[in-house]
């Protein structure tokens, strides 16, 4: 690898970086180590594309794409850990089907409901769209302005403050059916 090489993935990597791991955080919340990890296996890729084929064209869309086929990959790790249960006998293992308290799922999807509830009540239609488009639809803030007619900064205040509503909905919304 040249100077030049080594230069532009390290102009990369602190480009990149900070948003890839807040994404990476939201998507693994309760992996935060796993997250990092993540991050830096990504960067582990790009540097072996960077040797082998050269600075791909839009690092930042190969990036993400690495991540998310990581992301789906730790999805499938944790599923398959959580999917068997192994009880230890003296002499033998075995093998039981892991299965959710009844319950406890009851319970959450009542939070789910009731998150979902209040969100309604409380966000604004335009707040509901700007989440909307950002997490559903993936879109970037630019496209997202170009789709409401406002500007890039607009659009970033006002999905902050929406997702600071919704994190105080859902604490209240756990608080008041007990989980906390």
């Amino acid at each position: 690898m040249n100077d030049s090489q080594k230069e532009i993935y390290t102009q990369i990597w602190i480009k990149y970086k900070p948003a890839m791991l807040r994404y990476c955080k939201g998507k693994l919340n309760r992996y935060e180590e796993d997250a990092k990890d993540i991050i830096n296996d990504a960067f582990t890729i790009l540097w072996e594309k960077i040797l082998k084929d050269g600075i791909p064209e839009y690092p930042q869309a190969f990036l993400y794409k690495t991540i998310d086929n990581l992301l789906k990959y730790k999805y499938r790790t944790i599923r398959k850990n959580n999917e068997n249960c192994v009880l230890h006998s003296i002499d033998e293992e075995i093998y039981m089907p892991y299965t959710q308290d009844v319950a406890e799922q009851y319970e959450l999807e009542q939070l789910d409901e009731e998150r979902i509830s209040r969100a309604n009540q409380t966000l604004k239609e335009d707040e509901k769209q700007i989440l909307h488009y950002h997490y559903m639809e993936e879109k970037t803030y630019e496209e997202i302005a170009g789709i409401l007619n406002s500007t890039k900064t607009a659009i970033k205040q006002k999905k902050f403050r929406a997702s600071k509503k919704l994190h105080k909905i859902s604490d209240k919304a756990k608080k008041d059916l007990g989980f906390f």
